[in-house]
């Protein structure tokens, strides 16, 4: 049975804030069993929390993740820099040649991410937007999915390398590969962690969207 703080945590995480109302909602737990979850949580600093006033009632308390509590949630370090060093060891000269640091490490996770979306759509009748959404579900990046005026709205609750994306923004060319890659489109950053963001947001328009009883 999954841990009920770490619930907690994916909940809060998925929403970007919740309350102690909410949260007992959606755990079917009394406020009281809640608060000491959270007690628990901040204790440990995985979680921080605002007042939110609205209207002329008593404010509420909205938490939220911190670093700490981000990290708690599935990360993948070790991946990344396995792969990261056997795409740059495998790489000619004619592909290092006229590139810097930075340009190298996006020119070896587009590679990467090439060879992560082979599988997802080895299949031409695969729906590409179904294909992308198990692709980074299996990858830990927690997405969900929303159809706007603007095209996909692809919103990553989960950066499995989130430390190492703060600090070096090449990391975040995987991301934009994989989604690219499967859905044959640029995507377009909304929101990035590295900006202050809670999590990493994309657009991608000229997008084929299924309608149900249509193949």
């Amino acid at each position: 049975m999954q841990n009920t703080r770490t619930y907690i945590l994916q909940i809060i995480q998925s929403r970007q804030g919740e309350t102690v109302a909410g949260l007992s909602r959606e755990l079917e737990l009394a406020p009281a069993t809640v608060r000491r979850h959270l007690d628990i949580l901040q204790r440990d600093g995985l979680l921080g929390y605002e007042e939110v006033r609205h209207g002329t009632g008593r404010p509420q308390h909205v938490f939220r993740l911190t670093d700490a509590g981000h990290e708690e949630l599935p990360k993948d370090y070790d991946a990344l820099l396995s792969e990261l060093v056997s795409e740059l060891a495998s790489l000619s000269e004619d592909e290092t040649e006229g590139r810097n640091g930075e340009e190298l490490v996006e020119y070896a996770f587009a590679n990467i991410a090439h060879r992560a979306v082979e599988p997802y759509i080895e299949d031409d009748g695969t729906d590409p937007i179904e294909a992308l959404r198990r692709l980074l579900t299996d990858r830990d990046f927690a997405p969900v999915f929303e159809v706007t005026e603007s095209g996909i709205r692809i919103t990553l609750n989960n950066c499995p390398f989130r430390s190492a994306a703060k600090d070096n923004p090449a990391i975040c060319s995987f991301d934009t590969s994989l989604i690219s890659g499967v859905l044959k489109s640029d995507a377009h950053r909304e929101a990035c962690i590295r900006l202050g963001d809670q999590c990493c947001t994309y657009v991608v328009a000229d997008v084929q969207i299924p309608v149900a009883g249509q193949p």
